[in-house]
């Protein structure tokens, strides 16, 4: 008799929380990108840039083009000055607004072992600075949380929990009337009510696939038909494609891109013990 009640209070409580928790980080995700609808922004370069998912790639053409950085046909970047390198920005306030992504670019490629391109653009693209910029933006509603997006994310990766939880509480059901004749009606509304929540978890508890939000989107969209889809002036709206096929920097990505593919295919082969996974 207890066993069932406490199946049925354990399965509850297990929903309960979750459906809370979920609640809670739905509503602060969403919160700011609602306040943000309509507002009209004037975003620095850097910002545009971290929402096109440019930032890395904007910060390696600027050193490129004030040359401070040598790009390689073998994918590996070189400070040409690293100590001055990263404080020798232009005059201009989006360029200074720049300079501590520059400074990123410099310490990750004294520090690393490597020199390699990709590696570079991702550590700017995911470095603290990076991640201040993206709490500026969340704030102002034009980009997600990266706190509140993990929390929708621990949600959704705890469905199965919640699957598991209702197959308790469906037993527990089932079970009560012989435990408490007369008393039926109680577990057939939590059941109802837990399979409700469920579900509205299940709809609702999806991480963002962008990192930008609906207004984000419009302003990029407006920021890339004011401005011209090539030179190094449009790498931070269109990334390193808008710079000719020949460019240096294109030659080096292309050779970098190459390289960590087949680096990657090595370690999958090394893992699968000399085969193909898959086959």
């Amino acid at each position: 008799m207890w066993l069932v009640l406490v199946l049925l209070l354990g399965a509850g409580t297990v929903i309960a929380v979750t459906t809370v928790r979920c609640r809670r980080a739905v509503r602060g995700l969403y919160r700011a990108e609602r306040l943000a609808a309509g507002r009209e922004f004037d975003l620095t370069r850097p910002a545009l840039a971290f929402l096109a998912g440019n930032l890395g790639a904007m910060t390696v053409t600027k050193m490129y083009e004030d040359g401070r950085l040598v790009a390689t046909r073998s994918g590996d970047v070189t400070l040409t000055t690293p100590a001055a390198a990263g404080t020798g920005a232009g005059a201009g306030t989006g360029d200074r607004a720049g300079n501590e992504f520059e400074a990123v670019a410099v310490r990750s490629h004294m520090s690393a072992h490597t020199n390699d391109l990709r590696l570079l653009l991702r550590t700017v693209d995911e470095s603290p600075e990076a991640k201040a910029l993206r709490a500026r933006l969340a704030a102002q509603g034009l980009a997600y949380d990266e706190e509140l997006v993990e929390r929708v994310r621990w949600v959704d990766q705890r469905k199965a929990r919640l699957v598991g939880a209702l197959a308790v509480m469906a037993v527990a059901t089932l079970a009560w009337p012989r435990a408490f004749p007369g008393l039926w009606p109680v577990p057939l509304a939590v059941l109802l009510l837990s399979l409700w929540a469920a579900l509205w978890i299940t709809g609702v508890s999806k991480p963002p696939l962008r990192t930008t939000t609906g207004p984000g989107e419009r302003v990029l969209k407006a920021a890339r038909a004011a401005e011209p889809r090539r030179g190094t002036a449009a790498v931070a709206l269109w990334g390193l494609t808008a710079l000719p096929a020949d460019h240096d920097l294109r030659t080096c990505d292309a050779a970098s891109d190459t390289r960590n593919r087949e680096a990657t295919r090595r370690e999958r082969l090394y893992e699968c013990g000399g085969y193909s996974c898959g086959e």
